[in-house]
């Protein structure tokens, strides 16, 4: 019985679907799944991309193009679980982030969607509202990577 519990257990933590996040920890809506390049944080030479997958897996990319070898050098971190929290009662979304749902209190912006149609083909774009980030907050926006 206790082997079957754990098969089952294991199982369901490598499909990347837990059983017990519902409601707003399940949530990751289709429109912010991508690749997104953090605008004030990337140079010519220094790229900073946002990774939100559909899972609710949130990563990073850096790509440093300053090597003396001339290829650029790319750097994969992961942050923690991301997913979109609504209050009906002021009408506003929040992108949520945890490095450790239900054990740590998440790190939540206000933001909204949107196109950027100064690119072409058009990308989406997100904007987040007094972004916390590690030296400052600030508004922030992300455009769609391609």
């Amino acid at each position: 019985m206790r082997r079957v519990a754990l098969c089952v257990l294991a199982s369901t933590a490598c499909s990347g679907t837990l059983p017990w996040f519902r409601g707003d920890l399940a949530n990751h809506p289709p429109a912010l799944v991508g690749e997104w390049v953090d605008v004030q944080r990337t140079t010519i030479s220094d790229s900073s991309i946002w990774v939100l997958k559909p899972n609710g897996y949130d990563g990073g990319v850096r790509i440093t193009r300053s090597s003396p070898s001339g290829r650029p050098h790319i750097e994969q971190y992961k942050y923690g679980y991301w997913y979109v929290r609504r209050d009906a009662g002021r009408d506003i979304q929040e992108l949520c982030v945890s490095r450790r749902p239900g054990r740590e209190a998440p790190s939540c912006t206000i933001f909204r969607t949107m196109i950027d149609s100064t690119a072409m083909p058009p990308r989406r774009a997100i904007r987040l509202a007094a972004y916390a980030g590690a030296h400052h907050t600030g508004d922030r926006l992300l455009i769609e990577r391609r």
